[in-house]
């Protein structure tokens, strides 16, 4: 089994027995095209024959479970280095064509060991944590520390930044919220509902969302701490009360379900419109990928917020997408 995102990784090491030790490979140096960039963590549990998060895409995760054989044998710390950059596999066999090449930390881990504690705490904030490539021993750093490898003191050191969890905020919990709410789940963003219905406004509809609030109990704190908000009801009147809570908020991503007619009358029916906040109400909002099933619809709006977390345009990789006959 394979999960992904820091997330499931930290789950899976707080679970740990306190008689088992596992492998936490990072990748710690890339060079040309690679699967995953500096900092990416994959957990290695050999008892229990599972991958949790995923550093190589494929490419060379067979090969890395071997070095975390060693690893856990040796109990010391280990580097692995694949070079795929070469045309043919006469080097490596392992079939491999990610053009790139990586360099791997892979560093037994047990219950208790510090980077348990500092990935916990920095998971939904953020932060910048150092890892000795020789004895694994690991530190928390000023953001303004740089990242990837150094040298201080004759050790090797490799320096990681820790991107602040997205927070999504979506107004309504119908049932094309479910799908929404189950793809930025993968994505591990922090995700907080509310609903002008009580009765839909139950937690146990939604057991992947951080809170599920009726919007009569709604906490003016818990929208300020988001990225993005969505509004999604279906209901006007509530969509347009829901935005009169939240319009004095500094939210950069305000994205409105519906036809450009609709987000406009929500505007001109809006106790105040603050300077600028007609330009973060996006609608309608997500990308034009067709289709209207709530997966559909799902999809195309957590691509924005996706381009928009990253700072993307949202392009074809290739350019032009070419149709089918």
């Amino acid at each position: 089994m394979t999960t992904h995102g820091l997330s499931a990784l930290l789950a899976a090491l707080r679970e740990l027995p306190d008689d088992r030790e596992v492998v936490l490979a990072t990748v710690i140096d890339t060079q040309g095209s690679s699967y995953r960039k500096p900092g990416a963590r994959m957990l290695i549990d050999l008892a229990e024959h599972s991958l949790t998060g995923i550093v190589g895409g494929g490419c060379f995760d067979d090969d890395l479970i071997e070095h975390a054989r060693e690893v856990a044998s040796s109990g010391r710390c280990k580097v692995a280095f694949y070079d795929m950059r070469a045309d043919d596999d006469v080097l490596w066999g392992l079939g491999m064509g990610c053009n790139g090449a990586v360099r791997v930390l892979l560093q037994p881990v047990r219950a208790g060991h510090p980077i348990i504690e500092m990935l916990t705490r920095l998971a939904d904030p953020g932060g910048v944590v150092s890892t000795c490539l020789e004895s694994g021993d690991c530190w928390e750093e000023a953001a303004e520390v740089p990242p990837g490898l150094s040298h201080r003191e004759d050790r090797e050191i490799f320096t990681g930044h820790i991107p602040p969890r997205f927070r999504l905020g979506v107004f309504g919990t119908g049932s094309d919220v479910i799908p929404l709410v189950q793809l930025a789940d993968q994505l591990d963003w922090h995700i907080t509902l509310w609903d002008h219905r009580p009765g839909k406004a139950k937690p146990e509809r939604f057991p992947l969302a951080a809170k599920v609030a009726a919007f009569e109990n709604f906490e003016v704190e818990d929208a300020a701490r988001c990225d993005a908000l969505l509004v999604m009801s279906h209901n006007f009147d509530a969509d347009r009360r829901f935005l009169d809570a939240v319009a004095a908020l500094n939210i950069p991503f305000i994205g409105s379900l519906g036809p450009a007619a609709r987000r406009d009358r929500l505007l001109d029916e809006m106790a105040h419109v603050p300077d600028g906040f007609a330009q973060r109400l996006v609608g309608p909002v997500g990308l034009d990928l067709g289709g209207d099933l709530p997966e559909e619809i799902a999809l195309s709006v957590v691509s924005q917020l996706q381009a928009f977390r990253l700072e993307r345009d949202a392009r074809a990789l290739a350019g032009d997408v070419s149709r089918g006959p």
